[in-house]
């Protein structure tokens, strides 16, 4: 009988020293990163300096890469214990443990996996390393320890790990000779690779100094450390470095922002362009970035609180030389740096921000919705976290990035809804910039008035009423015709546009509803069908009947939806009301959703219903959708009607998160909080509106009785177009 091993292990894993080279290749992704590893090191061994020299680098025989610090150093004991032993245990620590911290300036350790140090091998074939231990107060360490390791050796495959001696001993220094600027004997870690792995080129080098500029942030720094690079064969001119802090005041948009714990973003936006410095401002405010789709039901994040930085401008010709002096700058330096880097404890977190690693996906969002989003070069971003404050945001073992666990998906989604909220403040302010210079919809056609109006003045000037009285009529009816016909062309254009996008809008829902009921209804009829003859079940055959019924509504709604619709009706606002409820009533019903009609004035409504009617779903879909956040039994919604300032008004209310933004901001195209919206509901509510000489306004709990907490919105009808008064019910 074989031997279990249970209480006399017999078996164990060996690991043959080709493992060395195997890991040093596969874990590690680029020389780029190899170097990064190693200076992290020199971070968490408390240097305040890291110089990288390399030379003769365009040739792997007789090029060196020398890594040299000033930091705490290592005694023989620690190469031994902790250099040389693979995933050693000295810097890592327990789930829950509290993060370690350097010895001297209380650094949070990054290095935490005990395989940093394989990079050596990714970078060339032969590696010396000197070290020399910081001396204490009632010990002097007067030798250095030297290690030299030559990894072909390791490409055995007849030997294992244990089988292949490593060169360590101690000597005099030679090194680290001198004493530093307290008195104390120089102390430190250098690192010197030979052979190296291949050739480096010029671009290499570039990524790499470019690189060791933003390796530490420029926003929260990394406590007095810096590295020096010093590439011999790199001619790398000083305009070709960018300076974030120059960055930072020229840009046209500025966004820093600080989320909380409980998804609670304070932010202070600024907006400034040269061309128009009339419309400068500066926003501060904290609003909720908690999305019901990714934290439903009141769930906190499970990531800690973090900093985000952002600066960010136009693409066009003249705003990249407003900000950056002249194009090709932009696109020689400042493009290769765009993007959103991560930095934990003030060191970067490779790869995110690389000019080739869209982590957020920002060009997939640009694609998708031009007009809103901001493109990868369009920003330069920063964001900043604490291990202390994100214990379970851990690198993968390759260094590629996070772990993808659970809080890392809760932190790329509030990045994400945080970065939402910049872009929906800087579309407002574009959109001024763009009625400044003539460019929206509403510019085009005050101009067209204007231009028509100087038509009508000259048609009045002496010279053209010399002409004879036929001639002149026949100019003016052409100038009334030209007119009336350009407004005619924009009603009958837009307002097709407007209800075929509003069923657009409202489609989804319905449709989705209608294949759930008609799911329901198969099911439900199958298991009748199934049941003995004689006692089927009158209940089923009754609940699918009703189902039915809902989903004839629903698709009758829709039909309605899609008819001609004229603006020659005369109606009360329960009509629109209860068309939208006809419309979207069965999902308040499975979302658990408390709702109720307040109907205390009646009036009547010159316009369409069923157009009415898309504003009001539009916003019960809005409604319902943010009330997710709150638990089954806290979601409610009341649909009112009331006077405003003394005009007859609609009022959707409900108990969410309530609204943030301005009525102006959030009605504009594609404003949207949604992680997946399109930003166009409210824009189109608007319109809507407009066309029926009425506004839509924002309101706050205590403006009208019985208004809920959260968001409470207004159609508000002008008397003028009331085609009888209103009164109370």
């Amino acid at each position: 009988m074989a031997d279990s091993g249970k209480e006399n292990p017999r078996y164990h894993f060996a690991a043959r020293g080709r493992l060395m080279t195997l890991l040093g290749d596969q874990l590690i992704t680029d020389e780029v990163a190899a170097v990064s590893e190693l200076v992290k090191n020199s971070y968490d061994a408390d240097a305040k300096v890291v110089e990288v020299h390399i030379e003769n680098s365009f040739n792997p025989d007789t090029g060196k890469i020398r890594i040299i610090d000033w930091g705490n150093g290592m005694d023989l004991q620690t190469i031994e214990k902790g250099w040389l032993e693979i995933a050693t245990i000295s810097k890592s620590r327990a789930p829950g443990e509290k993060q370690r911290l350097s010895p001297i300036f209380k650094r949070s350790i990054l290095g935490e996996k005990g395989l940093g140090r394989l990079s050596v091998h990714k970078l060339g074939l032969v590696t010396e390393i000197v070290s020399r231990a910081r001396s204490e107060e009632d010990k002097i360490v007067d030798k250095e320890v030297v290690l030299k390791l030559d990894w072909v050796m390791f490409e055995d495959t007849q030997k294992f790990l244990e089988q292949i001696p490593v060169d360590l001993y101690e000597r005099s220094p030679e090194v680290f000779v001198g004493v530093d600027d307290e008195g104390q004997p120089n102390h430190g870690t250098q690192i010197i690779i030979t052979k190296l792995k291949r050739a480096w080129t010029t671009d290499m080098l570039r990524e790499l100094y470019l690189k060791s500029q933003v390796i530490s942030s420029p926003i929260s720094g990394t406590r007095g450390f810096r590295v020096d690079p010093d590439f011999k064969e790199l001619d790398l001119k000083k305009e070709e470095l960018v300076d974030y802090v120059e960055i930072a005041k020229s840009s046209i948009y500025s966004f820093k922002g600080n989320v909380s714990s409980v998804g609670e973003l304070a932010y202070t936006y600024q907006f400034s362009h040269p061309n128009h410095p009339e419309l400068k401002r500066t926003e501060n405010k904290t609003t909720g970035i908690l999305d019901p789709e990714n934290f439903p039901e009141r769930r906190n994040p499970r990531c800690g609180p973090f900093a985000l930085t952002l600066y960010s401008w136009e693409l066009t010709t003249e705003d990249k030389r407003l900000v950056f002096g002249d194009a090709k700058f932009f696109r020689d330096v400042v493009e290769p740096n765009t993007g959103v880097k991560v930095y934990r404890d003030g060191f970067r977190v490779l790869p995110y921000g690389d000019e080739d690693n869209d982590w957020l996906g920002l060009d997939q969002r640009r694609t998708r919705r031009f007009a809103l989003h901001v493109s990868r070069n369009q920003v330069i971003g920063f964001v900043d976290i604490k291990t202390e404050d994100n214990p379970w945001l851990i690198d993968k073992s390759d260094r590629e990035g996070l772990i993808d666990n659970d809080q890392y998906r809760d932190f790329y989604n509030l990045v994400l809804n945080a970065f939402q909220v910049f872009e929906n403040l800087r579309l407002g302010d574009r959109e001024k910039i763009k009625e400044r210079e003539g460019r929206t919809l509403e510019a085009r056609r005050e101009r067209f008035a204007r231009s028509m109006n100087r038509l009508q003045a000259k048609l009045n000037e002496p010279v053209f009423q010399k002409l004879p009285a036929e001639r002149r009529l026949e100019l003016q009816e052409l100038v009334t015709e030209t007119r009336s016909d350009f407004e005619t062309i924009l009603e009958e254009t837009e307002q097709p546009l407007l209800v075929a996008a509003g069923i657009g809008l409202s489609v989804l829902i319905p449709t989705h509803e209608v294949r759930r009921g008609l799911l329901e209804v198969t099911k439900i009829l199958k298991t009748a069908r199934d049941q003995d003859p004689e006692s089927l079940a009158a209940e089923s055959i009754q609940e699918a009947l009703r189902l039915l019924d809902q989903i004839d509504k629903i698709i009758g709604g829709l039909v309605k939806l899609q008819q001609k619709s004229g603006y020659d009706e005369r109606f009360p606002p329960l009509r629109a009301i209860e068309f939208a409820e006809t419309l979207y009533g069965n999902r308040l019903t499975r979302r658990n959703i408390d709702y109720s009609k307040d109907l205390r004035i009646s009036f009547e409504i010159s316009g369409s219903s069923r157009q009415l009617a898309l504003v009001i779903e539009n916003m019960l879909d809005n409604s319902t959708y943010w009330l997710d956040r709150n638990p089954v039994g806290e979601r409610h919604i009341k649909v009112i009607t009331d006077y405003i300032d003394g005009s007859p008004a609609i009022i959707v209310s409900d108990d969410g998160p309530g609204i943030q933004e301005d009525i102006d901001t959030i009605t504009l195209p594609f404003i949207t909080r949604k992680p997946k919206g399109l930003g166009l509901g409210l824009f189109i509510a608007r319109r809507i509106a407009e066309n029926h000489d009425a506004k839509l306004v924002l309101l706050s709990q205590n403006d009208l009785p019985g208004l809920l907490r959260g968001a409470n919105i207004g159609i508000v009808f002008l008397q003028k177009r009331q085609l009888t008064k209103a009164k109370v019910a």
